[in-house]
């Protein structure tokens, strides 16, 4: 008796199966990547614009290994005591974006 699906169309099969599992495992490693510094996170489009005009998205710095920066959006006369400090970058209500002010 003759097999009713070649060899060829056994493995195709077998890795159509595969397939998506391989392209989400290389998925989850290019997504699950989180940034470093600052710069890094400005670039991956990390920091959200601020809610109004007096405020603005700061990623301040802390060079610390579990926690590289922190996120906040403190009015705009607040960040300016930010300025000089490495690694900083700042978010403005226009959309522009400035690091290692």
């Amino acid at each position: 008796m003759r097999s009713l699906f070649s060899k060829r169309t056994v493995r195709i099969a077998a890795f159509a199966v595969a397939l998506p599992a391989i392209v989400a495992t290389s998925a989850s490693r290019t997504f699950g990547y989180h940034a470093n510094t600052c710069d890094e996170a400005a670039a991956l489009g990390l920091l959200p614009p601020p809610p109004n005009d007096n405020k603005v998205t700061l990623c301040h710095f802390t060079g610390s290994d579990g926690n590289p920066f922190v996120i906040n959006q403190p009015s705009l006369s607040a960040a300016d005591n930010h300025a000089g400090h490495h690694g900083d970058c700042v978010r403005f209500f226009n959309g522009t974006i400035m690091c290692g002010l």
